[in-house]
């Protein structure tokens, strides 16, 4: 059972994180719905559908009140009809896993209670539980191949062994994604998976989008916007903690440094090992 505890814990974390993330997200998401449809209806509620002038620019405004409130009636379904499949898959893949592990934890407990006493399905049970150790090495050399980013192998190996379903390849996906795009000195991906896992980021004091927006500074400055660069500052820089503050402090600098400068800190503040 330890050995279920300790080696099989992400099989179902990770699950339950997206699951976790993905009904917040979908919370926020339907709130941001119906206050835009709460607006809309506020936004003509002063007139009175009911008794109606017959006028063109009058019957105008009341088709357009209509055509508007259904709009985002129909958004608002949408919205809710894609969250709730979201979801309906993230529960699926947490009660798959859940019965994964029961199965054969229920295995473990039968054989520590069994002892030396033989059963007659003994070498049933023990086959079982071969079985599920052997799902246990694939699922962490899967888990390893995607770590080194051979994803190819690692999928081709979840297939042929079928544990795809153990596995969380498409999250790996994801994070190279990501990768890809900032060495590509683009962190907006990377932006909105920070949005994604505001909460958790925060909870860790994580300086990670800090670093993001410092370096969309630096990137607007790289191109000669410095305008720009400027107004993204304001917005985005001048709330941060105070241990992240002197790095702010130090890339306002490149304000005032053409790109080929010679000091060493603006200099490598714009090179492509920093983005």
């Amino acid at each position: 059972m330890d050995s279920i505890k300790c080696l099989e814990y992400s099989t179902v974390k990770v699950p339950y994180e997206v699951l976790n993330k993905t009904y917040r997200n979908a919370q926020k998401e339907i709130d941001r719905e119906i206050s835009h449809m709460n607006n809309t209806i506020a936004k003509y509620q002063h007139m009175n559908l009911t008794e109606v002038s017959e006028t063109e620019d009058q019957r105008g405004q009341i088709l357009q009140a209509i055509e508007e409130l259904e709009s985002r009636v129909e958004q608002l379904q949408t919205t809710i009809n894609r969250n709730v499949q979201t979801q309906q898959e993230s529960l699926q893949r947490c009660r798959v896993r859940a019965e994964h592990l029961e199965k054969f934890a229920s295995l473990y407990d039968a054989q520590a209670k069994a002892g030396k006493k033989p059963r007659a399905d003994a070498k049933e049970k023990k086959q079982e539980l071969e079985e599920f150790e052997k799902t246990r090495v694939n699922r962490i050399v899967v888990d390893h191949l995607l770590r080194l980013g051979h994803f190819e192998t690692a999928v081709a190996l979840s297939e042929e062994t079928g544990i795809s379903h153990l596995v969380d390849i498409d999250l790996f996906y994801e994070t190279r994604e990501i990768e890809r795009e900032l060495r590509l000195h683009n962190p907006d991906p990377c932006l909105a998976w920070c949005q994604s896992n505001r909460s958790k980021l925060r909870k860790f004091n994580s300086d990670l989008e800090c670093n993001l927006r410092l370096q969309q500074f630096i990137e607007l400055i790289r191109v000669g916007k410095h305008s720009e660069a400027i107004h993204h500052a304001t917005k985005y820089l001048t709330q941060v903690e105070d241990s992240f503050l002197g790095e702010v402090q130090n890339a306002m600098g490149l304000l005032a440094f053409p790109m080929d400068t010679r000091f060493s800190r603006y200099r490598d503040l714009l090179s492509d090992a920093r983005g």
